[in-house]
């Protein structure tokens, strides 16, 4: 449906209007015409193949779903010709063009306008929507739908692209969490949302894919991917199976006492360890002294015996302890996968 076209026909509801008199003289409703405050503006959509029946459809309903939510601030390019025969003159000769939009209604104090086209193949149709930004000329967001079937079938996608153009906080669906299991942890793009059982399942998220992960002592840990739906709810069961690497059942290593002991023992080891090469390092220190004053006897051995015996003890102290020690750690580990 072409801009000409449609400030014609606005044009001249607008002059029967004013000429009608009478019970059935035909007045214009206040939506006809814009808004004092106008700021949003949707300019007529191009058609790519499809019909003109589905043209005007598409074009009604969106114009429909982004005066809720723009309210007052929101206008047609027709509701804004009606009301200002140089504008609707200025409309005609810009024929679509954007830039030459954008100079005009920037004149008119308005700060967005809405562009795009519709794409038909039989019932199948594809819109691609442009919100301008009127002071830069700059393209601020965009939203594409795809639809087929009746007018029904349109509000939906048309609520969901005005509220892209305009309003993307709101682009939001709910998701519904079923977990029942005491102690549960949950969590969504990595932040901790609750714990079961839940005061509240259902948690408002941003259309789109997000990450949700479910843990629990001595359960096995989940972790997988939902997709949220614009104004829809989607429902994720949360059902963790115990941990067979678990000792005692679902008592997870951090809290088995015998994890404590050997962590405790590697510490020990690793502190003998650390005696024993101190006396090997200070036996070494009187061997140089006593070579260096000329004191050493060669034949006696007692010196060099015990610095190889402190060495070999700390080597096996710090091996031990070393070993006790990462697998300490390795089973915290475990914990955490």
């Amino acid at each position: 449906m072409s801009l000409s076209l449609l400030i014609s026909m606005t044009a001249s509801i607008v002059a029967n209007g004013a000429t009608a008199s009478g019970p059935e003289a035909t007045a214009v409703t206040p939506t006809a015409l814009a808004p004092p405050s106008a700021e949003v503006v949707l300019m007529p959509l191009t058609s790519l193949g499809s019909t003109e029946q589905s043209l005007a459809a598409v074009e009604g309903v969106l114009a429909a779903e982004l005066a809720k939510l723009a309210s007052a601030r929101f206008a047609t390019a027709a509701s804004l010709a009606a009301a200002d025969p140089e504008l609707a003159a200025g409309l005609v000769a810009c024929d679509g063009v954007v830039s030459c939009l954008v100079d005009l209604l920037r004149t008119r104090k308005l700060t967005a306008l809405v562009v795009g086209n519709v794409a038909g193949l039989g019932d199948h149709l594809v819109l691609n929507l442009k919100l301008i930004d009127v002071t830069s000329g700059a393209e601020r967001r965009r939203a594409r739908e795809e639809m087929s079937g009746g007018d029904r079938e349109l509000i939906k996608p048309m609520r969901r692209a005005a509220v892209m153009l305009l309003a993307p906080e709101r682009l939001t669906g709910e998701l519904e969490v079923r977990a029942t299991q005491v102690g549960v942890r949950l969590f969504i793009d990595g932040d901790k949302v609750a714990t079961a059982p839940l005061a509240a399942s259902r948690f408002a998220l941003l259309a789109g894919r997000h990450a949700v992960e479910a843990k629990g002592d001595g359960l096995v840990p989940m972790s997988t991917m939902v997709d949220i739906a614009y104004d829809e709810v989607s429902t994720l069961d949360v059902l963790l199976p115990p941990n067979t690497l678990f000792i005692k059942g679902g008592t997870p290593f951090r809290a088995q006492w015998w994890t404590w002991v050997v962590g405790g023992a590697g510490v020990a080891s690793l502190g003998v360890a650390g005696g024993y090469y101190r006396q090997h390092y200070l036996a070494a220190a009187e061997i140089e002294r006593r070579a260096a004053a000329g004191s050493l006897d060669a034949n006696d051995s007692s010196l060099r015996r015990a610095w190889q015996k402190d060495l070999q003890r700390a080597r096996i102290a710090a091996s031990l302890g070393a070993a006790l020690v990462l697998s300490t750690g390795v089973l915290w580990l475990v914990d955490l996968l």
